[in-house]
């Protein structure tokens, strides 16, 4: 076996972690080599799983750059037509393969009295929300008509830039706070589906091998992970993240680059993730 070699998650984004981590996996499965993984969640995957992975803290990774392979969209190389996975088997010139990632998993049993489903509204910039202002109360009065308690999992209940908070919906069970990965891991591995954004908390629920309904304009269907529940209205300006002639900002809360009011997602209707909803319960019913 070759000498280790040390790759950093350059990324702290939740999702980016998570989706990376079968990739590093593989890779030095193809190079007969270990990896030192340098990552900030390294206490969710399963060790046993990831036999070729050393796991370490993000912030005690080697002080010098040149030994290090290290894993980030920001590169100039061009990856608007790549999923997050295909990403990390570039940087790597390893085959790329969607592979679901695997979490510690701990038994305890659900703290609800009956079938619920967890939801994750917020995010981390205006142009990644459902920019619907009725539609996530929409969504869980439907569901709770049709019997499920709903659960919102965010960290945070009011979230964004002054003048411009998003609030989760009032309608459903409030479990939002500095909560722990594990017990967020806990809920969604004993819930029925979940619904969200292109966000980390749905990164969360495809490795606890939970059906997602992913709400998005903002990036292209291909742009995250394989899900048949995809909500994108693709009749409107979509999928800027995607486009190669814009200049993503990340600094700017309210970043729309055509100037359009979000409309990516502000004319992703109701109805329109009602179908997906309906569609994935008849799914788990066959």
């Amino acid at each position: 076996m070759k000498s280790i070699i040390d790759i950093v998650n350059n990324s702290q984004s939740l999702g980016d972690c998570i989706g990376w981590v079968p990739m590093v996996q593989k890779y030095a499965k193809i190079n007969n080599t270990k990896v030192n993984f340098y990552t900030p969640y390294k206490e969710i995957f399963d060790r046993e799983k990831y036999d070729f992975v050393n796991f370490f803290d993000w912030d005690e990774k080697p002080e010098s750059e040149e030994s290090i392979i290290k894993l980030f969209y920001n590169t100039p190389a061009n990856f608007h037509d790549a999923s997050l996975q295909e990403v990390a088997c570039r940087l790597l010139n390893i085959p790329y393969e969607e592979e679901r990632t695997v979490l510690v998993k701990k038994s305890r049993p659900s703290v609800f009295s009956k079938k619920y489903v967890c939801i994750a509204t917020q995010s981390t910039l205006q142009a990644k929300y459902w920019n619907n202002k009725s539609g996530w109360k929409k969504v869980v009065k439907y569901l709770k008509f049709l019997g499920y308690h709903v659960v919102c999992i965010d960290k945070d209940k009011s979230f964004g830039i002054k003048g411009h908070f998003n609030e989760i919906p009032n309608n459903c069970i409030d479990k939002t706070g500095d909560i722990s990965l594990q017990n967020r891991i806990d809920d969604l591995y004993n819930c029925e589906f979940f619904i969200g954004l292109g966000s980390g908390l749905s990164w969360l629920a495809w490795a606890c091998n939970k059906p997602v309904v992913m709400i998005s304009g903002f990036s292209k269907s291909y742009a995250e992970f394989s899900t048949p529940y995809r909500v994108i209205n693709e009749n409107v300006c979509n999928g800027c993240w995607n486009n190669p002639s814009v200049e993503f900002n990340f600094s700017d809360w309210m970043w729309c680059p055509e100037g359009k009011s979000f409309e990516c997602s502000r004319k992703i209707s109701f109805e329109m993730v009602k179908e997906k909803i309906d569609t994935l319960i008849k799914d788990n019913n066959k």
